[in-house]
C-alpha cells in the first residue's frame, strides 16, 4: 500500500518525497497506453499538476488516460491532482512543455 502521507480531505501533498511517489504511481498506470510519448509535471503549493503528452487526437488513447486517471484518483481521494492531456500535433515537446513542468516519464 502506498504511503499518502499527511493529507487534509482534497488538500495538497507537499515535498517532493510523498509527492514523487505519487507521480511515479501515475506513471504505472499509463505507461502500457500506446501513443503516449511523455508525463510531465510539476507541484503547485495547492496540488500536484499533471501533463500526459499524445502526438495527436485519439479518442482511444484519451479513454485509456482518462480511465487511469479517474482509478487515480478513486484510488487516493485525499489528493488534489490536476490532469491536462497535451496533444503534441508535430510540434517539439519542448515548445508544449508548460512552464515549471518536469518530465517523468520516459525516464
Amino acid at each position: 500500500m502506498l504511503d499518502r502521507g499527511k493529507t487534509e480531505p482534497g488538500g495538497p501533498i507537499r515535498g517532493g518525497a510523498v509527492a514523487a511517489p505519487l507521480q511515479m504511481e501515475f506513471v504505472r498506470s499509463v505507461q502500457g497506453i500506446p501513443g503516449i510519448e511523455q508525463v510531465l509535471v510539476r507541484e503547485d503549493s495547492d496540488s500536484i499538476r499533471i501533463w500526459t503528452m499524445i502526438p495527436d487526437v485519439d479518442l482511444d488513447t484519451e479513454d485509456a488516460i482518462y480511465e487511469a486517471q479517474a482509478e487515480f484518483l478513486r484510488r487516493l481521494p485525499d489528493v488534489r491532482v490536476d490532469f491536462s492531456v497535451i496533444y503534441r500535433q508535430g510540434r517539439e515537446s519542448r515548445e508544449l512543455t508548460p512552464r515549471g513542468a518536469r518530465s517523468i516519464y520516459p525516464a
